[in-house]
């Protein structure tokens, strides 16, 4: 038996910008789950982004979202584990948000619709078209007169501002230093923009993995992770091998075990293989 938990990232790792993934990963991920590997997801994405890439893949341990600050069970949809934002850190970070004129969207863990609010909206072009999608798409976005207010009465997970150029960049560095000592903020490249999101200091994708190894009795030495980003660090770090995307960022593969191809070369696909050959050898 391959007794490994193996964590996969999803934008960047698994799916590129046509949010697919390749039909030679979900066979490698499905054959050495016959073999007795147990695979998670760890991604920024929250549940109702992720399931289908879940649930296409096969898996059946808990997953991790909102860059560790959610677990789920993928089948049972039960909250495992969940840290929220004090509604303090959720005003100030909205607030800085909407002093530097951009679009504040925060994140709440429900299985029915709404579960992201925003007050206002920029012009821009990909803000405009995800409200759009959000509302066609069973209305799970909805625009609220006060986002302060209506934060008050919700556990908000994420906060999350999203956009190009210095305006973005600016806002990443005022949250960073006026939240210093309370929250984690992140600024990710996303498809030729930005994205900057607000935690509680403390989480991340690798505590998570820890705890979820932990649960399953499997030693560190034993865990595989697979990112890309910023927000991949600290799980690539934990992992007894940490494998970082051909594309990933400089802080990932500057940490990670080993460097395998790039996304839209099937990266992922080929380690795998790699490890069903080691398999196959051994």
């Amino acid at each position: 038996m391959l007794r490994k938990l193996i964590a996969l990232d999803i934008d960047g790792t698994l799916v590129g910008p046509t949010n697919r993934v390749s039909p030679r990963t979900i066979e490698a991920v499905q054959r050495l789950s016959q073999l007795g590997a147990t695979f998670t997801i760890a991604t920024g994405r929250r549940l109702r982004a992720t399931l289908p890439i879940a649930r296409e893949l096969g898996i059946s341990a808990p997953i991790i979202l909102f860059n560790g600050s959610l677990v789920v069970d993928p089948q049972s949809l039960e909250t495992l584990y969940q840290e929220t934002l004090p509604h303090s850190l959720a005003t100030r970070s909205i607030e800085i948000i909407h002093q530097e004129a951009e679009t504040a969207f925060a994140y709440h863990q429900s299985l029915s619709p709404p579960d992201v609010f925003y007050q206002r909206a920029s012009e821009l072009p990909f803000i405009k078209a995800y409200i759009e999608r959000g509302e066609a798409e069973g209305g799970y976005i909805r625009r609220v007169p006060d986002l302060i207010n209506a934060c008050a009465s919700l556990s908000i997970i994420r906060i999350l501002s999203w956009g190009q150029g210095e305006d973005i960049l600016r806002v990443a560095e005022r949250l960073r230093t006026q939240l210093v000592d309370e929250a984690l903020v992140l600024a990710d490249d996303y498809r030729d923009t930005v994205l900057v999101e607000v935690y509680p200091r403390g989480v991340s994708k690798g505590k998570a993995i820890a705890q979820l190894a932990a649960s399953f009795g499997i030693d560190q030495a034993d865990v595989i992770a697979i990112g890309d980003g910023i927000n991949d660090v600290e799980m690539l770090e934990y992992a007894g091998l940490g494998v970082a995307m051909g594309n990933a960022c400089p802080e990932a593969k500057q940490v990670a075990n080993r460097v395998t191809a790039r996304q839209e070369e099937d990266g992922v696909a080929l380690f795998l293989e790699e490890l069903l050959k080691g398999v196959a050898a051994s």
